[in-house]
Formats: structure tokens, C-alpha cells, sequence
């Protein structure tokens, strides 16, 4: 017994040391010879809703896309069990029961009619194909037993999942359901789930889109095994056999191909981005952005792009960079909201902001509408008309040029930039010693992702932010950038929000429940972009029109082709029958009353009932008082006005006289616009006016003019005066060289290189310029 003993310890000793040995043998060689298990991945988009909507072949040109283990729902797991490894929770990567049931059946029948491969040996079949060998498949059992050494079941069972071939590239159960039934896994049906347990077996034979009656037939057998075996309820069986079943493989739905891309490009190492866009407005947007290019396709126009943002987030969510991106004939795959394109006259609130924030002016102050030359640039309207002065509500929201300009001549252009390069355009940051006067025009490259971005400023109290497109995306460090103070933004949004305008489309002027808007639009010089950009406090819409090839369109005016879209977009999308707070005033916001004739203050002598009521910034708004209305000192028959030096004892009257800018009395009398004039002054006073001599207003101050020396032209001479100066008096180089009546044009042929122009009134007082030749 005691020998027996002995010998029954020495026999464990020796089971235990060769058992340690060998496990440190499969440790090493474990560590040696680590399996490789990672397979790289499509990249997949999805809509803020998690619908798929966009996709990137993996690396090695597969449809194989990450199937999560959420993703796994109950069925799918019975069904690919039952039918592929009933022990697999069991066994330890290897089935010796399968094994040698199958070697007897082979033996028997002297040909391979069973297999033994367990999921798990599938899966390393999957990572190292090869052909099916004695010795491979040694390999693969041995393998399979690491596997299941550095690896959980249910993470065994996902990587097969993952990796199981659907015939062609696609592998994997997700990419399965997408591309067969366009569903997501989890919203399988039994029906599908069936299918897809069975393609994998003989994925080039059973493919759906190729031999589905094979597949059919597999299935109908199939199902009867899971009746026999009770795997799933008969009712829900018998449903399966019955559910009809497409034969086609689709194409990854792509909502937005240049969104996908944009992201793809950005963030290459994700396997899944989840967007910030909502699948239901996406949709619903590039079916109104296809219908209004195509209603405007006889114009010429072939494209269109449309991008809304939701203001509470910043996030984007409808992305329509074209009106098809299917359409090859029209660059459908252009990125149209990436595309440099002129901005035309979208920019223009952020100059008339500037002038409110600076104090220059308020909606009512009074702005010239005239032939101006800046420097060689003369801008014309969109209509190639003048107006002489209107208010600045009027010139913004009727989008005049020249008024606009003027500001920013008058603001300083390098501030105008500056504004610009802080609302992140591009073409600002980088060329902002380039750029001049006509950028505020559209003279300056922007995209309508940087517009929108720029409105979407206006909605958040004149700060910047950049868009969002990302769900998950870290908004903690995110920059903010003040463009406009809250003041001077919430005037521009009053000003930008009122109806009574030339762009706002007919069959919307009279619509019940209309959603509050504030919008502007803008056509390009040469008429090949039409812009229009909206927003309320709830969201922010920018819509483009025209040509990827840049061709213009004789007739195109995005009063008449973008707002239409913008406001259906509103309306029948963001809006309908919904109802939302208007932004609210900032407390250092008041309102007063001023004259209509010149937006300041009334005088004594301005008429009550020109008087209108218009908002403005305490401390900061202008605070002049009219000085449009003078009264004046008359002869008793009006023939002459008296100054107090030269007012007689008797026989004089007073009365109220408008005195009209010098450059507005030029206009009017160059375009026979009837307007009072105040008479001449008393030609015996011998005393100088205190008030400003002529104002020359060509040749320009600080201008060089380019003359051919074999063809000399002529420079135009021309001065403004108020309107009680009658004549104007021209001295070249201090010699007399012609009278003339007041704002009347006087041409002269320069001959040196620098020459001294001076101007005189009839009252003896005068200006200068030096007028500076370069002779070619």
C-alpha cells in the first residue's frame, strides 16, 4: 500500500511538472507567435438619428464594416449557432466530439461529407486563409486554441460576425444587411436573419443577387430544422417562409457624397463618424433644392447648394452640396458648399454693423446714392441707376453699392478686412493687404460655408463660431469670436427682417403663419452666383444658385432664384405651423425720434411731420442735430441771401431753406430733379462764408492717372458745392483757366507731371488738389 502510495504521487509530480511545462511552452510560444486578429474596417457615416448615410470601401477595397455587440440581436446569435456551433460556449476552440464523428463519416463515405470546425477554428480560418490540409488544418486547431486563450467567447463570435464572407467584397453581417436589405443588423427580420446565416457557407454560390432560388431552397430547409429543433416560435417560422425577399445587391445609400468625403478626409483613422445631420431634413432639403434648380434650368441655372444649421448647437444639420450627385452632366460631385465663389452683395451687413457699432450712422441716417469715382473704381447699382439719398435701411436692404462703399471709405477699408478675417473668410486672412474697396462688393473669395457660419453670427448676438459636424464633438474649446457688439447686431437683424422690400418673393408676401426671417441676398458681378442666407433664432439657412462651371446668366438675380428657395426651406421644412420667440433687444437699445430728411436729430426749423422713429445706441449713436433746414436771411423778393455781416437795417425777410449736400445738388441737377434752392448770396458783401468752399471731387486727392504721351486724354474737373454757390471758378498752377456754373464738368489736358488744381466760388473761398501725372 505504502509502495502504491509513493508511486500514485510520483505519477501526479510528474503529471503536474509536464503540465506546467507544456503551458509555459504554449505561453512562449503564444508570445512569439501573437495572432493577429485586426482586419481594417469601412468607414461608415451616419446621420445625427444614426441612420447610415454614406460609406468608404476599408483599406483592402472590402465592404466589411464594424459590427458592435449591441448590434447583435438574440435571433441572429441562435441562428448562427444552431446551425454553425451548437457547443461553441462549451468547447475550448476545438470540438474533439465533432472531430472525430467527422474523420468516421469521411472514413465511411471516402469523401468529405461533415465538417468539425468550430466557430472559432472558422475565425482563424478567416485571418489566415490557406488550403484545406491535414497539416493546415492542425494549425488552425492550434491557433483556435490561442484564440480562445487571449479572447472571450462573445468577442470570438463578433470577430466571426465581422469577418464571414457575402460573396464579392462584402464581408460581414452588417455590411450584409446593408448592402442586401438596406437595413441596419438589428432591424433584421427572422426572414433575413436566415438568409445571411446561410450565404456564408457558400457565399460566391448562394450570393442573392446571383443564384437566390439556390438560396431559397436552403432556406426553406433550414427553417424546417429550426421547427424541428424548437430554436424558434413555429408562428414566426412560418412568417419567414412566407416574407418576400428582394434579389438585389444595393449601393451604400449616400446622402450627402461631399459631407462623407469632407469627413473621411478630416478624421481617416475613424471607423465611424456620427455627423451632426438630421436624415429628415436632408432629405427633405435636396428634394426643394432639385425641384427649384430644376424649375430655373431654362434660365441657365444647372446647380444649387443648400446648408442649415441649428443655431441652439451650431450644428449642421442638412448638408446639399448639389442638386444631384448623380448628375455627371452638371459636376453633380462638385462640393458646392465648399466652392470659392464672389459672395455679391452678402457681405454688406457686416459693413452697415461696423457703421452702427463705430457710430457713423443708425437705420434712418441719410446716405448718398450718387456717381462716385473711388480711385479709378466707380460701382454701379444692380440696375445701373442712382437714387440721390435714401436711408441706410433702405440702401442695405435694397443692397445699393455706392452707399455701401462710401461707408467703408468712411469706416476705413482696412477695418472693413479686418471684420472679415475675424468672421473667418479665408481669402481675408490671407490677402488682407491685397484686398480694396470692391470686397465689400463680393470683390473677395468666400464659400457658402463661411456665409452661413458669418449668419449664424447674427443669430448668436454678432459672435462667431465655427460650424459643428460631429455629434461627440468637444464644445468646451471651442474659439469664440466677437464680430459685432449685441447692439449693433440686433439693429442690423431688425433692419434685415422687414418685408417691404424688392427680394422677398411674391408667393410668400401674403402666406399665413410665414415664419420671421431675417435675410439677405446677393448676386455676383457677371451674374453667376445668386446667394440668399436667412436666419431666426431657431435656425440659420444659406442657399447658392448658378453654374459649377462659373458660366453666368444673363437674366440671373437671387432676388428672383435663391430666396424662393430659402424662404420654402423655412416654410415647408424648419417652420410650418410652428411658432418661436424673435430675439430680444439688448438692454442699451432705445428709440427716438429724428428727421427723415438726414436721420439726426430735429431741428427748430425741421417739419413735424417729417419726423420718423428710429432705434439707436445711447452714448454711441450720432447725436447731431439737423442741420438740413437753415433759416436764412433774404431779400424781401428772395433775389439774394444776407449773412449778419452784410444784413441791411430794412426791407429784409427770413425763411426756412433746405440746404442740400454738394454732391446731392450735383445729381439733382445733372438728372433735372427739381429742388428748392436757397438764393445766391448778396454779391456786394465783401465777407467770407465761414461755411466750406468747393469740394473737388475729380480729379481724385492721392491718385496717380496713367496718360499715353502720343495720346493724351483729358481729366475731367469738377466741384460740389452746397446749394447756395452758383459759380465755380478753375486755376491751374495759380493762372485762371475757365468759370464755370457750380457741378458743371471742366475738361483739361494735362502737361506736366505734377500740377496743382485749385477751385473758387463766388464768395472767394477755394480747395486745392495735386493732380499727379505718369506719362507711358
Amino acid at each position: 500500500m505504502i509502495i502504491s502510495y509513493i508511486l500514485q504521487r510520483k505519477k501526479l509530480k510528474n503529471i503536474i511538472i509536464v503540465t506546467g511545462f507544456l503551458s509555459w511552452i504554449v505561453l512562449i510560444l503564444n508570445f512569439i507567435f501573437p495572432i493577429q486578429t485586426e482586419k481594417p474596417y469601412a468607414t461608415l457615416i451616419y446621420s445625427q438619428d444614426k441612420e447610415l448615410i454614406g460609406g468608404f470601401l476599408s483599406t483592402d477595397e472590402k465592404w466589411r464594416m464594424e459590427l458592435y455587440p449591441n448590434e447583435v440581436v438574440p435571433e441572429l446569435k441562435k441562428a448562427i449557432l444552431f446551425k454553425e456551433d451548437k457547443w461553441f460556449y462549451w468547447h475550448f476552440g476545438i470540438n474533439p466530439v465533432a472531430i472525430l464523428r467527422a474523420a468516421v463519416k469521411n472514413t465511411l463515405r471516402k469523401k468529405r461529407t461533415s465538417g468539425a470546425s468550430t466557430i472559432t477554428m472558422q475565425v482563424v480560418r478567416l485571418l489566415y486563409p490557406h488550403k484545406r490540409t491535414y497539416w493546415n488544418k492542425f494549425k488552425e486547431m492550434l491557433r483556435a486554441i490561442q484564440l480562445e486563450m487571449n479572447y472571450s467567447k462573445n468577442e470570438i463570435l463578433l470577430m466571426y460576425l465581422n469577418y464571414i464572407p457575402y460573396g464579392g467584397n462584402v464581408e460581414g453581417v452588417k455590411a450584409a444587411a446593408y448592402l442586401y436589405f438596406q437595413k441596419p443588423p438589428d432591424k433584421l427580420s427572422l426572414n433575413q436573419i436566415i438568409l445571411l446565416s446561410l450565404i456564408p457557407n457558400r457565399p460566391n454560390y448562394l450570393r442573392i443577387d446571383k443564384n437566390f432560388a439556390a438560396l431559397h431552397q436552403a432556406k426553406t430547409q433550414w427553417i424546417e430544422k429550426y421547427k424541428k429543433h424548437k430554436v424558434f416560435d413555429s408562428t414566426l417560422l412560418n412568417e419567414a417562409s412566407k416574407e418576400p425577399t428582394t434579389c438585389v445587391r444595393h449601393s451604400i445609400l449616400t446622402l450627402s457624397p461631399q459631407l462623407s468625403y469632407v469627413l473621411k478626409k478630416k478624421y481617416p483613422e475613424r471607423q465611424s463618424i456620427y455627423t451632426t445631420i438630421r436624415s429628415d431634413i436632408q432629405k427633405n432639403t435636396a428634394k426643394l433644392l432639385k425641384k427649384h434648380v430644376s424649375q430655373h434650368q431654362s434660365t441657365g441655372v444647372t446647380n444649387g447648394a443648400a446648408l442649415i444649421v441649428d443655431n441652439k448647437t451650431h450644428q449642421v444639420v442638412a448638408y446639399c452640396a448639389s442638386a444631384d450627385p448623380t448628375d455627371l452632366r452638371t459636376q453633380g460631385l462638385v462640393n458646392g458648399i465648399e466652392a470659392i465663389r464672389s459672395p455679391g452683395s452678402t457681405l454688406k451687413p457686416l459693413v452697415y454693423g461696423l457703421a452702427i457699432q463705430e457710430g457713423y450712422i443708425t437705420p434712418q441716417t441719410r446716405l448718398l446714392d450718387v456717381p462716385t469715382d473711388f480711385g479709378g473704381y466707380s460701382p454701379q447699382n444692380f440696375d445701373n441707376t442712382f437714387q440721390g439719398e435714401v436711408s441706410a435701411r433702405y440702401a442695405l436692404i435694397n443692397s445699393l453699392n455706392v452707399p455701401t462703399v462710401r461707408l467703408a471709405r468712411q469706416i476705413g477699408i482696412e477695418k472693413i478686412i479686418q471684420m472679415f478675417a475675424d468672421a473667418h473668410i479665408k481669402d481675408a486672412q490671407k490677402r488682407k493687404k491685397q484686398l480694396g474697396l470692391s470686397a465689400v462688393l463680393g470683390g473677395i473669395g468666400t464659400n457658402l460655408e463661411e456665409l452661413t457660419a458669418i449668419y449664424t453670427a447674427f443669430a448668436h448676438q454678432g459672435v462667431w463660431q465655427p460650424l459643428r459636424y460631429l455629434v461627440h464633438e468637444d464644445t468646451l474649446n471651442l474659439p469664440k469670436v466677437p464680430i459685432l457688439t449685441p447692439e449693433a447686431n440686433f439693429i442690423i437683424t431688425d433692419m434685415l427682417s422687414k418685408l417691404s422690400r424688392p427680394d422677398m418673393p411674391t408667393q410668400f408676401s401674403n402666406l399665413e403663419n410665414m415664419p420671421k426671417i431675417a435675410w439677405k441676398t446677393g448676386t455676383s458681378y457677371g451674374k453667376k452666383d445668386a446667394w440668399a442666407i436667412g436666419y431666426n433664432p431657431v435656425y440659420t439657412v444659406g442657399v447658392w444658385l448658378g453654374n459649377f462651371s462659373g458660366k453666368g446668366i444673363s437674366n440671373l438675380s437671387a432676388a428672383q432664384v435663391a430666396t424662393p428657395l430659402l424662404f420654402d426651406i423655412f416654410y415647408t421644412i424648419l417652420h410650418k405651423n410652428q411658432s418661436y420667440l424673435w430675439f430680444k433687444a439688448p438692454k442699451n437699445i432705445d428709440v427716438r425720434y429724428v428727421c427723415s430728411e438726414t436721420g439726426l436729430l430735429p431741428s427748430a426749423y425741421c417739419p413735424k411731420e417729417k419726423e420718423v422713429m428710429d432705434v439707436y445706441i445711447p452714448y454711441i449713436s450720432p447725436n447731431a442735430v439737423c442741420d438740413r433746414n437753415q433759416l436764412l436771411y433774404t431779400s424781401t423778393n428772395e433775389q439774394y441771401e444776407y449773412c449778419k455781416h452784410c444784413l441791411p437795417k430794412t426791407e429784409y425777410i427770413q425763411k426756412v431753406y433746405p440746404i442740400l449736400p454738394p454732391e446731392l445738388v450735383i445729381f439733382y441737377q445733372e438728372n433735372k430733379i427739381n429742388f428748392s434752392l436757397p438764393p445766391p448770396h448778396n454779391p456786394t458783401c465783401d465777407r467770407l462764408l465761414s461755411i466750406q468752399g468747393p469740394q473737388i471731387i475729380s480729379p481724385l486727392p492721392n491718385y496717380e492717372y496713367v496718360i499715353e504721351k502720343n495720346n493724351p486724354m483729358e481729366v475731367v474737373l469738377q466741384a460740389a458745392s452746397e446749394s447756395r454757390v452758383r459759380t465755380h471758378f478753375w486755376y491751374i498752377n495759380g493762372v485762371f483757366y475757365r468759370k464755370a456754373l457750380a457741378g458743371e464738368k471742366v475738361f483739361y489736358k494735362p502737361h506736366n507731371t505734377i500740377t496743382k488744381i485749385t477751385c473758387t466760388d463766388e464768395m472767394g473761398r477755394s480747395s486745392h488738389i495735386i493732380l499727379r501725372v505718369k506719362w507711358v
